[in-house]
């Protein structure tokens, strides 16, 4: 069986499974609970952005002194006039000796070149400030179109001894669960800063800014999770302080599918399919079975 673009699936083991359909809510958990723990780091993010963006694009700095040598200035903290004749020295060298010259620029520490960061750092660490308290009380909802992943099954359903269940967004009752959103996968954490420019662009940030940062820290993970396909909620401020998680309701209807799996015991399984039921009396109800000629699941009807 395929998976289905209108539902959602959620691979959850024995004590999760018991905890959404007793109380009917979905858990939204805090970032720094999650199980991977670059979910939304930012402890050195924006240290990282400073120091190593001006090394990593030291000959864009360098290019920038000579080409624009008043923006090099607003964003290096340098006196201008200094700046100006350093940029005409570049400029007025020879070819070999101006090579020679940005070759010297590049090989020195930025930190060393120009100690004087001061106000630059300040208004990092403000920015700083403006993006941890906006995650201080954020909760995350995770969930995948694909209810057939041998990893998750084993990962996220103990074994598969769990179950899988399947909701399908009620967006005529205007269903939360339709804000659901598709995670990216790429091998480089967000930066804060992607340029040289942008960061003489992002020294003031407006809040729109801030929050565009936010959902790139959200919805963007390791390429390593990417057999996950997974799909997020984010809500910012859902967790209360001093608590891990919230729980949010969800429409007894939009429980759609229970997915049983193929380890688990006669005794859970009759137990959670009662409680499935209890939920929403017309869940469809599958067992799991591993298949004959391929390392995959099939889902039978469970009788």
């Amino acid at each position: 069986m395929s998976p289905r673009s209108d539902l959602v699936y959620k691979y959850v083991g024995e004590g999760g499974a018991r905890a959404i359909l007793a109380n009917r809510t979905l858990r939204f958990t805090r970032p720094s609970e999650m199980n991977d723990p670059f979910d939304v780091y930012i402890a050195d993010l924006f240290e990282l952005s400073v120091l190593d963006l001006f090394n990593k694009h030291r000959l864009d700095a360098v290019e920038m002194l000579v080409s624009n040598p008043q923006k090099f200035s607003e964003i290096m903290g340098q006196d201008l006039a200094k700046v100006v004749i350093l940029s005409d020295l570049i400029k007025s060298s020879p070819r070999q000796k101006r090579a020679e010259f940005e070759a010297l620029l590049v090989s020195e520490s930025i930190e060393v070149m120009y100690p004087d960061m001061g106000e630059l750092r300040q208004t990092m660490e403000k920015q700083r400030d403006r993006v941890v308290a906006q995650f201080q009380n954020a909760g995350v909802f995770c969930a995948t179109r694909n209810n057939a992943n041998l990893l998750m099954w084993a990962h996220y359903a103990d074994q598969h001894r769990g179950v899988v269940l399947g909701f399908k967004p009620d967006l005529e009752r205007d269903s939360y669960l339709r804000l659901l959103e598709p995670v990216t996968y790429t091998d480089s954490r967000p930066s804060f800063y992607g340029s040289i420019e942008s960061m003489a662009a992002g020294i003031a940030p407006d809040e729109a800014t801030l929050r565009a940062f936010n959902r790139r820290l959200v919805y963007t993970k390791s390429t390593h999770w990417s057999y996950e396909a997974e799909e997020r909620i984010y809500v910012p401020w859902e967790v209360a302080e001093g608590k891990s998680a919230s729980h949010l309701s969800f429409y007894p209807e939009e429980l759609a599918e229970l997915y049983l799996g193929c380890r688990a015991s006669e005794a859970f399984k009759s137990e959670i399919v009662a409680a499935a039921k209890a939920v929403n009396e017309r869940i469809a109800v599958y067992q799991a079975k591993p298949a004959k000629d391929s390392y995959a699941l099939e889902f039978l009807p469970f009788a």
